[in-house]
C-alpha cells in the first residue's frame, strides 16, 4: 500500500499493488474510499506502478509549473524511473528523495503513522478472522481491512506529528540527535575479529 499525506494533516486514496498480472476491480471495491488498485506479477512497487500512481496522485492534487509542489519520498528505485523523474517535472511536482536509510528517522509516514496502522491492521485481521473461523485471510479482503485502520489511524494528527519529529515542519535541523547519524557498530562485537578466525 502506498500512502500519500501533507504536512497539513490530509491525506489522498492509498494506492495498491496486487501480485496478479490483470487487474480486479473487486480487489478495492470495499477499501479506502478513492483507492486505487495496481497490479504487478511479484506485488511489489515498479517504476510503470509509481508512475500510475503519481497519475493518480496528480489528479487529485492538481499541481502546476506555477503552482508546484513538493513530494518528499525514499529513493527507492520506482521512485526515480525516467517515466516519473519527467512527468512531475512537467506538472510541477519537485521530487525531493530521502538518504538511503534513513527513512526510519527522516520518513512522517514510518515515524508517526505506519506504527499505529499496522496496529488497527492487525486488530483488523484478528476480528475478521474470529468472525470468520477456519478461513484464511485472501487477497480478496486486503483493501476491505485496511480500510478502518486507514480512516482512524492515517489521521491528522498522527500526520502532522511525523512531520514535526522528523524536522521537516515546523522545520527544525536540531530535532534529530546527532548520535542517530553515527554509523552502525554490529562488526565491532567483541571476539568477531574476522582475522582471529583465519589461519594465516
Amino acid at each position: 500500500m502506498l500512502a500519500f499525506v501533507n504536512a497539513a494533516g490530509g491525506t489522498t486514496p492509498p494506492v495498491f499493488v496486487f501480485p496478479r498480472k490483470k487487474p480486479n476491480p473487486q480487489l478495492i471495491k470495499e477499501g479506502p474510499v478513492g483507492c486505487l488498485g495496481l497490479v504487478h506479477e511479484s506485488g511489489w512497487m515498479t517504476g510503470d506502478n509509481f508512475y500510475a500512481s503519481m497519475v493518480f496522485f496528480y489528479g487529485i492534487v492538481r499541481s502546476s509549473k506555477a503552482n508546484p509542489i513538493l513530494l518528499i519520498m525514499d529513493n527507492h528505485q520506482s521512485h526515480i524511473d525516467h517515466k516519473v523523474v519527467k512527468f512531475a517535472k512537467d506538472n510541477g511536482i519537485v521530487l525531493l528523495t530521502l538518504p538511503p536509510h534513513c527513512s526510519h528517522a527522516l520518513q512522517p509516514l514510518d515515524v508517526t503513522v505506519f506504527g499505529p496502522f499496522k496496529a488497527g491492521l492487525k486488530h483488523s485481521h484478528n476480528d475478521w478472522i474470529q468472525s470468520h473461523p477456519g478461513s484464511r485471510i485472501s487477497i480478496k479482503e486486503v483493501a476491505s481491512l485496511c480500510r478502518i485502520p486507514y480512516m482512524q489511524k492515517i489521521n491528522v494528527e498522527n500526520i502532522i506529528a511525523g512531520f514535526a519529529k522528523t524536522g521537516i515542519y515546523p522545520f527544525n535541523g536540531s530535532v534529530i540527535p546527532e548520535s542517530r547519524y553515527a554509523p552502525a557498530s554490529v562488526t565491532d562485537r567483541p571476539g568477531n575479529d574476522l582475522f582471529s578466525s583465519m589461519n594465516l
